[in-house]
């Protein structure tokens, strides 16, 4: 019966380790299964929203604060919460934040993010006015720019693409026009 076992580089005490590991994986799925099943719906209903924990743990925002939670919200893959977030960093600029060039930037990173491109450039661009030294505003810059070119040179191959369809269709429709009329 162990012959199978050994002509295959088994030995006993790996058969043993695996059935003692089997073992613990099904006692610690039958004690997730235990406290899953003593949760209730009472329970979880009694439990506070999650977004009445958060404004209870932030009751008074402090610039400082309110920019982190915006820098994160820039950079989210929500388009919503990005908006949201150039909309708080518009806020800190409009109030003197001291970093105002870091909140300009964050919008120009949601913007790119969003797909808009020209507006992370604008962003970018006076990011670079006020601190040309700026390598991410700059970054931002080039790659808004180099998005904006990528994109007017598809839509100029589509409207070419076009042209060209459509020439080429008068052109069928002419040479069919004068080669049919000659058939007698």
């Amino acid at each position: 019966m162990l012959a199978p076992f050994h002509s295959r580089n088994f030995s006993l005490q790996s058969l043993f380790s695996v059935l003692y590991s089997l073992f613990t994986l099904h006692s610690s799925l039958f004690t997730l299964h235990s406290s899953l099943s003593s949760l209730s719906v009472s329970n979880l209903l009694s439990l506070p929203p999650f977004p009445t924990q958060a404004l209870a743990y932030n009751a008074s925002p402090t610039p400082d604060s309110s920019f982190q939670y915006a820098f994160a919200l820039c950079r989210s893959h929500s388009a919503s919460e990005r908006a949201y977030g150039v909309g708080m960093m518009d806020t800190l600029v409009a109030s003197d934040f001291p970093h105002a060039a870091d909140c300009v930037v964050s919008q120009a990173v949601a913007s790119y993010l969003s797909e808009h491109y020209k507006e992370a450039r604008a962003y970018a661009e006076a990011v670079l006015r006020t601190n040309p030294g700026s390598e991410k505003a700059r970054e931002i810059h080039l790659a808004a720019i180099a998005q904006v070119e990528e994109k007017e040179k598809a839509m100029n191959m589509a409207v070419g693409g076009g042209v060209l369809a459509v020439g080429v269709t008068v052109l069928s429709v002419g040479l069919g026009l004068l080669l049919g009329g000659k058939k007698r």
